[in-house]
């Protein structure tokens, strides 16, 4: 009861705008403390740290509680106005930036951390699909160096098994990309990184032997290439022959063999709307006018 007395009482102070300037200070420790909490075997602990939780995002992250993360467009957006940088979070909280890297790497350390939720994990998640995008920040030198060493584990969570862990991995990634440089941690190379995945599995599934197809993962980074390209001003440039033929593999539900579940071929017609959209700026234009989508591209030329 005193754990749960003790989030409930930070929870209130947090909340507590009178002292918002003197509590900002804290607020790194207090999002520490929620994530400890959501280890506690007792139920009254998890619920007073999900609540402390929320309070400190509401306070310091993004003030925006309804901020979903569908409108990415490159640009300070709905979602991005409100939420700190990832650069201003971890120099203000330094213990804070050491404690999520560290919850991130032990808790995607083995291969069966896909297989089972960890307590933190999401919370985590969350977080930083809630910062604003590194590409929308000044970059300053090494100012970003935590942000980019956080990239490797959320990538492993697009293979979760469970599909809002995907879901809010694929917007961190977003986040955590650096923009369109010549970097590794750029929009291009992260979306070939997933790409190099997808490709794995799209052989796997066009050799008649293999009867293996890690689902959960080709969801997850269908998923981060969409997060990918609608935080991009101009997503038809990531467009290749390469991509095209992975979108077309999946929105034909695998070639017409069905080894691809509904949510895998939704997102790759959205990958495909995307790209499209912003190839054709008439698209949507036409589309109203003839009350259905033109799909007379190579892409669909099966259907």
């Amino acid at each position: 009861k005193t754990r749960i007395h003790a989030l409930n009482i930070l929870r209130l102070i947090i909340l507590d705008a009178p002292l918002a300037s003197e509590m900002r200070k804290f607020i790194g420790d207090s999002i520490i403390s929620a994530l400890i909490g959501y280890s506690d075997k007792t139920w009254g602990v998890r619920n007073s740290a999900t609540m402390t939780f929320a309070a400190a995002m509401l306070r310091v992250i993004d003030s925006d509680k309804n901020a979903s993360g569908k409108k990415m467009h490159g640009h300070k957006s709905e979602k991005t106005c409100n939420a700190i940088t990832a650069a201003e979070l971890f120099r203000s909280y330094p213990s804070l930036a050491s404690v999520l890297l560290g919850i991130m790497i032990e808790e995607t350390g083995t291969e069966e951390s896909t297989s089972f939720l960890h307590p933190a994990l999401f919370p985590v998640l969350l977080l930083l699909s809630r910062l604003q995008p590194l590409s929308l920040s000044r970059i300053d030198p090494g100012a970003n160096d935590i942000s980019i060493m956080l990239i490797d584990p959320v990538m492993k969570c697009l293979g979760h098994v469970h599909s809002k862990v995907r879901l809010v991995a694929a917007r961190a990634l977003s986040v955590l990309c650096t923009g369109d440089d010549t970097s590794n941690t750029s929009r291009g190379a992260l979306v070939k990184r997933c790409i190099g995945v997808l490709s794995l599995n799209s052989s796997n599934n066009d050799d008649a032997t293999s009867n293996y197809v890690n689902q959960n993962l080709d969801h997850g980074c269908l998923l981060a290439i969409k997060y990918l390209l609608i935080s991009c001003p101009k997503p038809q440039l990531h467009h290749d022959d390469c991509l095209s033929h992975l979108i077309g593999y999946y929105a034909t539900w695998g070639n017409f063999r069905g080894t691809c579940p509904p949510s895998v071929c939704v997102i790759a017609i959205e990958i495909w709307y995307i790209i499209h959209q912003a190839m054709d700026s008439n698209f949507e234009k036409s589309a109203a006018i003839n009350g259905s989508y033109d799909c007379h591209i190579p892409l669909f030329d099966a259907i």
